[in-house]
């Protein structure tokens, strides 16, 4: 009996199948997560510089994506609350500012 020279591909056993979809789905979700927490800590740390510039004490800054929380002292006037909005807003990557009492 003579061959042929053509090949027919052999199946893939599921194993395989698991190295070529699932290993590089589960890397790339944990480079999503990793490199998110990794953004946001930087974003913090930056909003965090720029509030206290503008002089109002025991400010506390939480970052969600690119959306800041800020919330000042309750005895905190008007004009606080305004200053730390601002310079909230002009960090680079901030999208929405929210600062509460």
């Amino acid at each position: 009996m003579e061959r042929s020279g053509t090949r027919v591909p052999a199946r893939l056993s599921r194993a395989w199948w698991a190295a070529f979809v699932v290993v590089p789905l589960v890397l790339g979700a944990a480079a999503a997560f990793l490199g998110k927490s990794s953004i946001e800590s930087n974003l913090q740390q930056r909003v965090e510089r720029s509030v206290a510039g503008t002089g109002v004490a025991q400010v506390s800054v939480s970052v969600d994506g690119r959306d800041v929380t800020a919330v000042v002292p309750a005895r905190s006037g008007n004009d606080a609350i305004d200053s730390v909005r601002d310079a909230a807003s002009h960090v680079d990557g901030v999208r929405t500012v929210k600062v509460h009492r």
